[in-house]
């Protein structure tokens, strides 16, 4: 044989032929540890809306809570009740002025206990808002446990009084729920399976997969 065979992949010494057998009996191994996943990564954009609705919560009951503090002044109090008597004939606000009127009922106590609770729901709303646009998994639980404990209350609500807006809350949550139950499920299972794949590239290959030794070869 001439000396071509230095260009040989099969008769080079030591390079050519370990790293050409190499890649050839490594061949089904790689193929079997760089398998693609099979689940996908559950689309982000919607744990995004579920955060901007929850910090819109919170805005709300903060401006709320605001407005019951406003109304514990007693001289807010009485323009209060000023504006609703000047203002009593005109039907297009009738919705508004029993709501004022019931709210102006409540006892002082009581609206002072009201005013903390809207602010403490507010600090929960907040805290998750803020911890699903982070995409944290603690807030991805904690909306589903304040959520989930939320249904019971809200079935109760409309076997009383069925109103459209209890009906359109009680399905949002429901669907809030469901979705983060399902996406924390989803993102657990890819977690065991890319731990499995790291495990399998760290396992070393069959000793029938080292370098090859150079063989001598004889000159023709």
């Amino acid at each position: 044989m001439s000396c071509q065979f230095f260009s040989h992949p099969a008769c080079n010494f030591g390079g050519g032929l370990g790293a050409g057998s190499r890649a050839i009996m490594m061949g089904p191994w790689r193929k079997r540890v760089t398998q693609p996943a099979l689940h996908k990564t559950p689309h982000r954009w919607p744990v995004v809306v579920i955060g901007i609705y929850k910090l819109l919560k919170a805005t709300g009951l903060i401006v709320l809570g605001f407005y019951l503090g406003y109304l514990m002044r007693a001289d807010h109090h009485r323009e209060l009740q000023d504006f609703i008597e000047q203002t009593r004939e005109d039907p297009h606000s009738e919705w508004l002025y029993w709501v004022l009127e019931k709210i102006l009922a409540v006892p002082h106590n009581t609206l002072n206990l009201w005013r903390v609770g809207v602010f403490v729901y507010a600090g929960l709303f907040l805290i998750e808002g803020i911890g699903l646009l982070f995409d944290k998994k603690w807030a991805e639980w904690m909306v589903i446990i304040t959520s989930a404990g939320l249904i019971p209350v809200e079935m109760y609500e409309i076997h009383v009084h069925s109103t459209w807006v209890r009906w359109l809350v009680f399905l949002a949550n429901i669907v809030v729920v469901a979705y983060l139950g399902f996406r924390l499920k989803r993102m657990a299972t890819l977690e065991k399976e890319r731990e499995m794949r790291s495990h399998a590239f760290d396992v070393a290959p069959p000793k029938s997969m080292g370098p090859v030794p150079p063989q001598e070869i004889q000159p023709s």
